[in-house]
């Protein structure tokens, strides 16, 4: 789509205010449209799956953009139609393009957040699988799913309801169709397409988005990392964590006091028993998962980096309780 021209073009042949250009147009004639258009939008509008994924994994801000506003809409018109309106004077074809566009928002949410319960069941439930017999991986998968759920669905409803009274706060949302659309200068403001079109199911839709970077390197990893040991084992030293009294010479551990020694020596000892038992690909696909959607919600939200960073923190404390909330109950179940 064409948002800049630099020769006007003939009425008669476009009569909207943007020009439309097919991927063909554009691998054929690039010169003759970099002529006569100055600057385009949305380049994945007919771009295959494959290079949207991948735009998707390398975090790319135009692929959130096409994504949660412009995927599955209808085509653009040049102009010329007649719009029909209701008795209250609203266009009837805008209200239907924001209901499609609602249920088409609120299904991809869903299927999304089917695929990521599933693949976060086979994530935490696989590595598991060998040491147990058929009744018993059917109660697992039961109730890592119910878990997983639990804790999903804790996540994105908290981030999203803070997300939601921030922007409350700030006047984002709700839209009032005032939008300021001039600068203190006297210039003319560039209009927020993001607010204009913002739907609360956008947030939650983000998140999921996001998730799947980190699901991919987990699942990818879990194939050759070698299987997170019991917690009922012992855990082992492997050896690749540094203790901190090697960075201390000798001759000041010599002049320590044995009480801070002795306390220097347990400390290590315990760092080094987390750092052995601790799922080390667990916490590294958290913490990229959680940069993931940040910048995600970063795109879709005029939010400032802490107010961001506050929402993910949320919805993942809501998780942990939940998890945790479930564990008290399957104790009391069982007790």
């Amino acid at each position: 789509m064409c948002i800049q021209r630099i020769h006007r073009l003939p009425t008669s042949v476009w009569e909207s205010a943007y020009v439309l250009f097919t991927s063909t147009d554009i691998a054929t004639n690039t010169d003759h449209l970099q002529r006569r258009c100055q600057a385009f939008i949305d380049p994945l509008i007919e771009a295959p799956p494959l290079l949207i994924i991948l735009d998707l994994v390398l975090l790319k801000p135009r692929v959130f953009l096409h994504l949660l506003f412009n995927r599955g809409s209808p085509p653009a018109t040049s102009g010329g139609t007649e719009v029909v309106k209701d008795k209250d004077g609203d266009s009837v074809l805008q209200r239907n393009e924001v209901h499609d566009r609602k249920a088409r928002v609120n299904a991809d949410l869903m299927s999304l957040t089917a695929a990521t319960l599933a693949a976060e069941v086979a994530v935490r439930v696989v590595p598991a699988l060998h040491s147990l017999d058929f009744a018993q991986s059917i109660t697992l998968a039961l109730l890592t799913t119910v878990r997983v759920g639990m804790e999903l669905a804790a996540q994105l409803g908290a981030s999203t309801l803070l997300a939601l009274v921030i922007l409350r706060l700030k006047g984002w949302y709700p839209f009032t169709g005032k939008q300021s659309t001039k600068e203190d200068d006297g210039t003319e403001a560039m209009r927020d397409g993001r607010q204009e079109s913002f739907l609360p199911a956008l947030i939650p839709l983000t998140l999921v988005y996001t998730a799947l970077l980190p699901l991919l390197l987990q699942l990818a990893l879990g194939i050759w990392y070698p299987p997170h040991p019991s917690i009922h084992e012992s855990p082992q030293a492997t050896g690749t964590f540094l203790s901190p009294l090697a960075l201390i010479p000798e001759f000041i551990l010599a002049r320590l006091p044995d009480s801070v020694a002795t306390t220097l020596a347990d400390i290590t000892t315990g760092a080094s028993d987390v750092w052995a038992d601790a799922d080390r690909v667990w916490a590294g696909t958290r913490l990229l998962g959680g940069m993931s959607a940040g910048f995600g919600l970063r795109v879709l939200l005029p939010t400032r980096p802490y107010q961001t960073t506050t929402i993910v923190l949320a919805g993942w404390g809501a998780a942990v309780g939940a998890g945790r909330l479930f564990d008290i109950v399957c104790e009391r179940v069982q007790g």
